[in-house]
């Protein structure tokens, strides 16, 4: 009997006491799983917050950048309508001086008659009195032909009739170096020597030497680019630039 009670003791104990041994493994897992998610949660925040200070860094990155790219955008703006401002202003004096051009022309054209044996010409934005027939030289020459002799006298009756006219004789060589023992020295001294016998040729005829200049172009300014004979030939030239600025021949550009 006594043993059965015991049995009986121990059996309550051991009932009593199971429910008590589960409840604190439960309470512990639960307890390690607490403390992980909290652990998993404030990893999770710190990644919240360096993402969000990455985003405002960003964010503050972009306002800087769009705000310099808009003060470009503004700059290249002003930068074209400048342009264009000066495009446009450049476009009307050079409208406004091929119209000088064409006008002083026509001026100088009227002066000189409808012979024939003169022409106007504009060479960039030059004007060039072009005889019918080119005063064009032998190499290392000055000879003028009968042909330019009779251009030149025609010029002549042009000047004398036209006191406002004031003309520069430019004369003008090829690129060929001269010889020994020739009469001048370089090129610069037979374009001279050819400007100075047009102009003498000139006055002989009657023409008030104020309204002519002799100009040594040298070989510097070829009519034709090249080393070839008929590029040479070319450039062995006398050539006439209106040279007037006073009168009532150049009212059209006393502007300028």
């Amino acid at each position: 009997m006594q043993r059965i009670f015991n049995t009986l003791v121990l059996g309550l104990a051991l009932v009593v006491l199971m429910p008590s041994c589960v409840s604190k493994k439960k309470f512990d897992a639960l307890m390690e799983e607490k403390t992980q998610l909290a652990q998993s949660l404030a990893s999770t925040q710190e990644q919240v917050k360096s993402l969000q200070d990455q985003l405002a860094a960003l964010n503050e990155e972009l306002e800087s950048e769009k705000q310099r790219l808009n003060g470009e955008i503004s700059n290249l703006k002003s930068e074209l309508e400048a342009s264009k401002k000066a495009a446009a202003e450049a476009q009307q004096m050079a409208q406004a001086k091929e119209a000088e051009l064409a006008q002083l022309r026509q001026t100088i054209k009227d002066a000189i008659g409808a012979t024939g044996a003169f022409d106007v010409a504009v060479r960039g934005d030059q004007l060039m009195v072009v005889t019918a027939t080119p005063l064009t030289y032998r190499s290392g020459s000055t000879r003028i032909s009968k042909e330019g002799r009779e251009a030149i006298k025609n010029l002549a009756e042009v000047l004398k009739n036209n006191p406002d006219i004031k003309i520069l004789v430019e004369g003008h060589t090829d690129d060929v170096p001269m010889k020994e023992g020739a009469p001048w020295r370089d090129n610069w001294e037979l374009s001279t020597a050819r400007a100075m016998r047009v102009v003498r040729m000139l006055i002989k005829q009657g023409v008030n030497p104020a309204q002519v200049a002799a100009v040594s172009k040298g070989e510097y300014d070829p009519a034709m680019e090249g080393k070839t004979e008929e590029a040479r030939a070319k450039n062995r030239r006398t050539e006439f630039v209106p040279a007037a600025k006073t009168g009532t021949l150049y009212k059209a550009v006393e502007g300028n």
